[in-house]
């Protein structure tokens, strides 16, 4: 029974041995195993286990005081060590220190706009369980695709009754509008129009109105707080009236300002019921045959995606009108802004692979600094050999070596990172113009952001430091301290391919972003097929389509006009397509044909070339309802040698048309996308039209455009003048690719830029080393030049060993990016060379400073070098 007793508590016991040191921990458990059994003898056994475990708890708190104050004196030693080293060696220092903080400013700036893109439409309440519908339409290839964001109007009133994992749907059409209030008259294009459930689907919070009863009556409109402001100032606008389009709206409620992270933003909401007032309008939402307005569905819960799709598609084809060959797919709300290419999709929606590319480029950034980092740490390891030799004799052990170096790499990490964080705010505002997203300095104190920040921090202290302090802390001092060499030959193999792998990164980044260059300087050159500069075009209002000759005469009796098209489509805005009709069509033969309503003189106002037949020609009446002019495209599709005088036509367009001419070959698209079948047909009717255009010098823009202005407001009154110009137009279709160039171009200049910092660290040390063997070949009548050459020729070796690598990944990654063009540049190799070229003079610019200055120094002064 008493040697029971003598037993302490095992769980107590064995926290001693896990908390404490083996000394400390045989000499606590022998002490307190003696006054365990005396106290189990003189008191009970229940008291003596309870003073047992005070004591072995109070042991391990004075065990865990003793260790922090203790690495506290270490960490501030660590400090002090860290600080004078960055005083003794200040360059060092500072190219460690600069690398760092460009690198994580650079990762950081791409962060906040990886973070941003992510963001999109994750605000709203029911936003896991919200899809948009969207239709697959075989054979339907318009814009380079069959995926269409467009769907029946008669899905929504159908879809929850049949289906009954659909709790909701909603239809959304987006339309232009004149405003009329007072004395203003404003074209607005943010108008959408949208069923009664739209706010209890998506989360739009009114500051003022009735949520359920909004959107109910035709004509209801909700304004955002900034149109609120903007049309009414500070009064209240509910109950109050909006003219849109010469109809009265009544204002039901002011609605919060719509987030910028939205795949579509709106400023005005209007009621779905609206459009059943005017005739044309609501024929085209009522059908299934018309796919003209966007639908958003919210299910019970999370659903099976490929079934519901499948019972939405069967619903479809159960009606009339529609296809057999078309599909409903269903896309999850927060995947639109990163995973739509699709028709008539909203132009701010992005592309989840810039994205991945951007996080690509910040990666590759920050492993340079921090390859940069590991190079010049370890390569300095002679000048701190010594101390390491010293301080292991006096009783270092290798885990406290390892403490101390990690430490001083967490400390200049941290430096660079507080130096980011200030150069990441003087950089955000131009950054956020850039990009066009709305990126503030407030988005770093969100959880996830504080997190990515505090993760980026410590994944580049741990990358920079871990090789150093491991590497460091192995050194002899039996060796270092008879002054002998430290550094084996397998560390200059590693240091050499951190040379590699950066320059590597570098020439590659230089290599992309050439060809981007060249590629958007070949789009820009490119002859579209039509003349495109010095050319305005305008929106024609509907007095000024009534007035649309006479306005026409007003801008042919002016000189600064040099010619002038008020009729029809212009080359870019022929869009509409359909499957056409012509002489000797055989069954099964078809395909998709674009056509434009054109005025007579649009060949001669755009300089289209005329390959054969004729233009268009008030000379011969038919033309108005006959003629049509094909381009070169469309005369191969079908397959004639001779075209002219070939029945040609629509079904529902005269079908009964003829070819009176073919033109050259010209873009109405994108240089994505191959010219396409085309058919010109002339403007029926003066009201029909929408477009005009007139053409202008190269001088006195400004003036001409007053006067442009000043022309069109006395034969449109009641719609406001806006212009264009065609060849900034053109210019927008590829600002994705401009801004890709624009960011590769900078991130670039930043990699090379940080490489050579390395570069220029390395170079100095490497110098310093060979002070000795300088002095001694200059004696033996060495030139500068050959000293200059030796000293940099290892460096020529690894940039060009650098190009080899980098040559077929940028060959890859460009192969794969042109293909996204129809009309491409050619991968030249005079591309490749320049680039590793470029690389090679900037790394030996960098270098020469060092080398001449080495090489030009009297052999005295080097032989005396210690």
């Amino acid at each position: 029974m008493e040697k029971k007793l003598e037993i302490p508590p095992p769980l107590a016991k064995r926290l001693i041995g896990i908390c404490l040191d083996f000394e400390d921990e045989f000499n606590a458990a022998e002490t307190l195993h003696e006054l365990y059994v005396h106290k189990c003898v003189s008191d009970s056994r229940r008291k003596a286990k309870r003073w047992y475990w005070k004591q072995v708890l109070l042991s391990i708190l004075r065990e865990f005081w003793r260790n922090l104050i203790w690495r506290i004196l270490m960490l501030n030693n660590y400090f002090k060590m860290a600080l004078r080293h960055f005083l003794k060696y200040k360059s060092y220092a500072f190219i460690n220190i600069a690398g760092l903080m460009i690198g994580m400013t650079c990762s950081l700036l791409i962060l906040f706009y990886i973070r941003y893109e992510l963001s999109y439409d994750d605000y709203h309440e029911h936003g896991d369980r919200i899809y948009r519908v969207v239709m697959y339409q075989k054979g339907n290839k318009y814009q380079g695709t069959e995926w269409f964001n467009v769907t029946p109007g008669a899905l929504q009133p159908t879809v929850t009754h049949e289906i009954p994992e659909v709790l909701l749907a909603t239809r959304a059409r987006n339309q232009s509008g004149i405003i009329r209030h007072q004395e203003q008259i404003v074209r607005e294009d943010n108008i959408r129009y949208a069923d009664p459930e739209f706010l209890q689907i998506f989360t739009y919070p009114l500051i003022s109105g009735n949520q359920e009863t909004a959107l109910n009556e035709p004509f209801s409109l909700l304004l955002t707080e900034e149109m609120a402001v903007k049309y009414f100032g500070r009064h209240d606008p509910v109950g109050k009236i909006l003219n849109i389009d010469q109809h009265d709206f009544t204002i039901t409620g002011v609605l919060k300002n719509v987030p910028a992270n939205s795949h579509r933003t709106f400023d005005f909401l209007a009621s779905f019921n609206t459009l059943y007032t005017t005739r044309w309008i609501r024929r085209e939402v009522e059908v299934w045959g018309w796919n003209t307005v966007k639908t958003y569905i919210l299910t019970d819960k999370r659903v099976d995606e490929k079934a519901l799709e499948a019972k939405l598609t069967g619903m479809l084809r159960k009606h009339e009108g529609t296809r057999p060959e078309d599909e409903f797919h269903l896309q999850p709300l927060k995947r639109i802004h990163l995973h739509s290419n699709i028709n008539f999709d909203v132009p701010s929606n992005s592309d989840v692979r810039i994205v991945v590319l951007f996080a690509a480029i910040a990666f590759l950034v920050m492993i340079i600094a921090c390859l940069n980092y590991i190079n010049l740490s370890t390569s300095r390891s002679m000048k701190r050999a010594r101390e390491i030799g010293i301080r292991k004799v006096v009783g270092a052990d290798k885990a406290s070596l390892v403490r101390q170096f990690f430490s001083e790499s967490l400390i200049f990490v941290v430096i660079a990172s507080v130096l980011s964080l200030f150069l990441l705010f003087l950089l955000l505002p131009p950054f956020s113009a850039f990009i066009d997203r709305a990126v503030t300095f407030s988005m770093l104190f969100e959880p996830v952001m504080l997190l990515g920040f505090v993760g980026l921090v410590s994944l580049v202290g741990v990358i920079s430091g871990i090789y150093p302090a491991f590497y460091l802390s192995t050194f002899r001092p039996v060796v270092v301290l008879k002054g002998k060499n430290v550094t084996p030959q397998r560390f200059f193999s590693l240091r050499n391919g951190f040379v590699v792998v950066q320059f590597i990164i570098s020439i590659t980044l230089t290599i992309c972003a050439l060809v981007v260059y060249t590629q958007l300087r070949f789009i820009m050159k490119k002859n579209l097929g039509f003349e495109k500069d010095h050319i305005i075009y305008g929106v024609a209002g509907r007095s000024l389509r009534q007035n649309i000759k006479s306005f026409h005469e007003a801008l042919e009796k002016q000189t600064a006009f040099l010619d002038v098209y008020t009729k029809g489509d212009i080359p870019v805005s022929i869009l509409g397509n359909s499957f056409p009709d012509w002489e000797s069509k055989r069954d099964g033969e078809n395909f998709l044909c674009y056509y434009g309503t054109v005025d007579y003189n649009f060949i001669d106002f755009f300089d289209v070339e005329l390959m054969e037949g004729r233009n268009f020609s008030r000379d011969f009446s038919t033309d108005t309802s006959q003629a049509w002019i094909l381009n070169e495209a469309a005369v191969k599709a079908i397959g004639w040698d001779n075209p002219i005088g070939k029945q040609f036509g629509w079904r529902r367009l005269n079908p009964d048309g003829r070819v009176i001419g073919v033109v050259k070959d010209f873009h109405n698209t994108t240089l994505h996308l191959k010219v396409e079948p085309m058919a010109l047909h002339l403007v029926k009717s003066d009201r029909m039209q929408s477009l005009y255009a007139v053409k202008i010098g190269s001088e006195n823009v400004q003036e001409s455009i007053k006067l442009l202005e000043s022309i069109h407001d006395r034969y449109s009154p009641d719609y406001p003048f806006r212009y264009w110009f065609l060849d900034e137009r053109i210019d927008r279709m590829y600002r994705s690719e401009q801004k890709l160039g624009q960011i590769f171009g900078i991130f670039t200049g930043i990699a090379l830029f940080i490489s050579c910092l390395g570069i220029l660290g390395l170079s100095s040390f490497m110098v310093e080393q060979r002070t000795k063997e300088v002095g001694i070949r200059k004696v033996l009548g060495a030139s500068v030049p050959g000293v200059v050459t030796l000293l940099s020729r290892d460096f020529v070796k690894r940039i060009l060993m650098a190009n080899l690598v980098a040559y077929p990944i940028a060959y890859y990654a460009m192969f794969r990016w042109l293909r996204n063009f129809a009309y491409r540049v050619d991968l030249n190799l005079w591309m490749f060379l320049f680039s590793g070229l470029a690389a090679l003079i900037v790394a030996l610019t960098t270098v020469s400073y060092q080398t001449f200055k080495a090489a030009s120094t009297n052999p005295v002064e080097c032989l005396r070098y210690e």
